[in-house]
C-alpha cells in the first residue's frame, strides 16, 4: 500500500486474464474506486503488441471490425471482464462529451446489444425529482447510435434521423437502455452503401417500468458523399459562367 492506494504488480500478460474470480472482484469499482493496475518492465512491450495486432473476435461476424469496434476488442483482450464496463465508458464518453457531463455508464457493448445505465443525480434531474425528460432521450439516443457506429464501416458515418420519444409515466429512480440489432439490420449496415434503420430500445426505470416509448431512427451515408456534392455544385457553376 502506498499512500493509502492498494497497488497491483502484473508480470505477465496471461495474469490479466488468468488470475482468480476474488481478484477481479476485489478490483472491481464497487469495492475500490482508487485501485491502480501497475504494469511494469516487458508487460510494456506486451501491451503495445496487443494494440498493434490484428483483432480477431470469435463471436463477431466476417465482415470487418471498423476503428470503434476494434478499439473495444483490443480493450477486452487486454482488460479483465470486471473493468469491461469502465473501459466501454471511457471510450464513449471521450468521444461523445455530453454522455460524460451526464454519467452515462456503458455496462454491454457489442455489434449486437448495448446496455446503458444512467443515475438519477441532482445533476440531471427535473423539477420533480426525477430524471430530465431530455436525460432520459439522451440514455436512448446513446445506446441506439453506439449499436449502429459499432457496425457502420470507416467509409461511412453515422446520423441520427429521427427521434420519437413518448412520455408515458413518472420515473423512478436510476435508469437502464437496452437496444438490439436484428440480423438483418446488422447485415444492412455492413453490406449497403446508405439507408436506415429503427434500432429496438428499451428503457427502464428502478420499478422495472418503461418512463418512455422511444422509437430511434438512424441513417449511414459515406463519407465522400458531402465532398462528391460539393464537387458537382462547383462544376455546375463553373459550366454557367
Amino acid at each position: 500500500t502506498l499512500g493509502g492506494r492498494r497497488q497491483v504488480r502484473v508480470h505477465s500478460s496471461k495474469a490479466i486474464c488468468a488470475a482468480p474470480d476474488g481478484w477481479h472482484r476485489s478490483l472491481s469499482p464497487a469495492n475500490d474506486t482508487k485501485v491502480r493496475v501497475h504494469i511494469e518492465g516487458h508487460l510494456r512491450s506486451t501491451w503495445q503488441w496487443h494494440l498493434a495486432r490484428p483483432t480477431q473476435t470469435a463471436n463477431m461476424s466476417t465482415y470487418k471490425l471498423n476503428r470503434m469496434a476494434s478499439s473495444i476488442a483490443k480493450m477486452e483482450g487486454i482488460l479483465p471482464a470486471s473493468f469491461h464496463p469502465l473501459g466501454y465508458t471511457f471510450i464513449f464518453n471521450s468521444m461523445v462529451k455530453l454522455a460524460g457531463t451526464s454519467g452515462l455508464q456503458v455496462e454491454k457493448l457489442n455489434q449486437k446489444e448495448v446496455h446503458i445505465y444512467l443515475r438519477n443525480r441532482r445533476k440531471i434531474q427535473n423539477h420533480i425529482g426525477g430524471l430530465h425528460a431530455c436525460s432520459m432521450c439522451l440514455a436512448a439516443e446513446s445506446a441506439t447510435g453506439m449499436i449502429v457506429g459499432m457496425n457502420v464501416p470507416d467509409t461511412h458515418i453515422p446520423l441520427i434521423k429521427q427521434m420519437n420519444v413518448s412520455f408515458v409515466r413518472r420515473c423512478q429512480g436510476d435508469i437502464r437502455a437496452r437496444a438490439v440489432l436484428s440480423e438483418e439490420d446488422y447485415r444492412r449496415i455492413n453490406e449497403e452503401d446508405r439507408g436506415e434503420v429503427n434500432v429496438e430500445v428499451q428503457v427502464e426505470d428502478e420499478s422495472g417500468n418503461e418512463p418512455i416509448k422511444a422509437e430511434m431512427i438512424w441513417a449511414w451515408v459515406s463519407k465522400d458523399r458531402g465532398n462528391v456534392s460539393k464537387k458537382s455544385k462547383e462544376k455546375q457553376e463553373a459550366g454557367n459562367q
